[in-house]
């Protein structure tokens, strides 16, 4: 790991060009089969949800081709960055972390002083692309896209939430101020991450502003419905690309169920669903719901629930496998699964659902947001409406009596990611929406 000393110079600020001009190069580059240097800028690195989204982001560009860096605030450990069976042709630059940059928890807190010295780490990595991710965590300006622009980087930022078109929060859940304009009659100012009620309807109009064509930053999603969020939120003035989230689709992949339970120690005859998060206390991930669900199945016959995440132990009703750190036994819960319930009230996306659809394990989850595009109600998915405990309970046990409705859609959820979520069509994703950009020449 590295860190940057004091600013050596000052970085004039570049007359902003039109998102054309400053694409055109990525788009010739990549129309003559020239690999990229990326940078991805944000607060955690490479840990939690949006940081494991970035990471398969970086490997999917590095396995076709393409440099990539990372600045970030939280220090990381150092990636072991692999796929499956292949071999990453690009070259991964390292990791330039800046934990002294915390606008929310010091010793550096100056907004100016932060953009600054990021703005002074990207470049040292001399990118031709800026990939912008989540920043609240650590509290560095959201301007920073638009900052990064004004200096002459061709920059776009990745939705892994809604922090970008809302005036403070990460979800707006029913409120639908972000469509009219986020005010200081924001209900939730004082939630993280939290910002004083006189400052929410300025960074709201900052956002707006900042990702307002011609000359704003593009803004890339993971799913249709966020899609749609951020036309909302934005005011319908963004350049918005649908680019999904990929894995490494040989890792997770379809395992005998009876070896997997050998392996991990479990028994062979309950009929087991699994359902985890980077931290099940996460209200978020649908705390109370879950525990309510949990309390209906508690009494089946043949039924047991098992759950991973930080916290997962705590969990009553639930076998608490614990936070799973090494993504190689990931494959093997989901194999030992009969089915996944997602409890989650709010995702982007779901990247734990794209996981056990990959294994061939069919998932029960609630309609929220994104996770429909990868949770296919009727083909991979039991897509739980009215979102009630008791009927989510029944939607479990009705794929608890019907194990060959589970292996078929098991196997659909397989396809769908084959077709759509694979680390190959990530990376295409990307390379086509930043070439389309910049209009082709001819």
């Amino acid at each position: 790991m590295t860190s940057v000393g004091p600013i050596a110079r000052e970085i004039d600020s570049l007359a902003v060009e039109p998102v054309s001009a400053r694409f055109a190069p990525l788009r010739d580059k990549l129309a003559s089969g020239e690999k990229l240097r990326v940078t991805f800028v944000n607060d955690c690195g490479f840990i939690a949800g949006a940081g494991m989204a970035q990471r398969r982001q970086a490997v999917a560009l590095l396995a076709g081709g393409h440099d990539v860096s990372v600045v970030c605030s939280l220090p990381n450990e150092e990636p072991a960055l692999s796929l499956r069976g292949r071999d990453l042709a690009g070259r991964f630059e390292g990791m330039v972390c800046l934990p002294e940059l915390n606008g929310r928890e010091g010793p550096v807190r100056n907004p100016e002083w932060i953009t600054d010295r990021v703005v002074e780490a990207v470049a040292g990595t001399t990118p031709d692309l800026v990939i912008v991710g989540n920043l609240h965590w650590t509290g560095w300006p959201s301007s920073l896209p638009g900052a990064l622009t004004d200096r002459g980087f061709a920059t776009v930022c990745y939705l892994h939430d809604c922090y970008f078109i809302t005036g403070r929060c990460v979800h707006p859940g029913p409120c639908p101020k972000f469509e009219s304009g986020c005010d200081e009659a924001c209900p939730t100012s004082d939630e993280y991450p939290p910002l004083d009620p006189s400052e929410i309807a300025g960074a709201h109009a900052m956002r707006r502003a900042q990702f307002a064509m011609p000359t704003g930053v593009p803004v890339g999603v993971n799913s249709r419905w966020t899609e749609d969020m951020a036309r909302r939120g934005l005011g319908g003035q963004a350049e918005i690309g649908l680019v999904p989230l990929g894995l490494d689709e040989s890792l997770f992949s379809p395992i005998d169920r009876a070896v997997a339970r050998r392996l991990l120690g479990l028994g062979q005859r309950p009929t087991i669903v699994l359902f985890g998060a980077t931290d099940m206390a996460n209200q978020a991930k649908g705390g109370p719901f879950m525990r309510s669900v949990c309390e209906i199945l508690k009494d089946d016959p043949g039924l047991v629930m098992c759950a991973f995440g930080h916290n997962s132990n705590f969990l009553k009703h639930a076998h608490g496998l614990g936070h799973v750190t090494d993504e190689r036994v990931m494959p093997l819960l989901y194999a030992a699964s009969d089915i996944y319930a997602s409890f989650s009230r709010e995702e982007t996306f779901g990247q734990t659902a794209m996981e056990a659809a990959a294994c061939g394990r069919p998932v029960v989850c609630r309609k929220s947001g994104g996770i429909v595009d990868i949770a296919v109600d009727g083909e991979s998915a039991s897509v739980v409406v009215p979102d009630e405990p008791e009927r989510f309970a029944q939607a479990i046990r009705e794929l608890v009596a019907d194990p060959q409705r589970r292996e078929e859609m098991g196997a659909s959820g397989r396809r769908i990611v084959e077709a759509k979520h694979t680390m190959d069509a990530s990376r295409l994703a990307m390379e086509s929406w930043v070439s389309s950009l910049a209009p082709s020449k001819a």
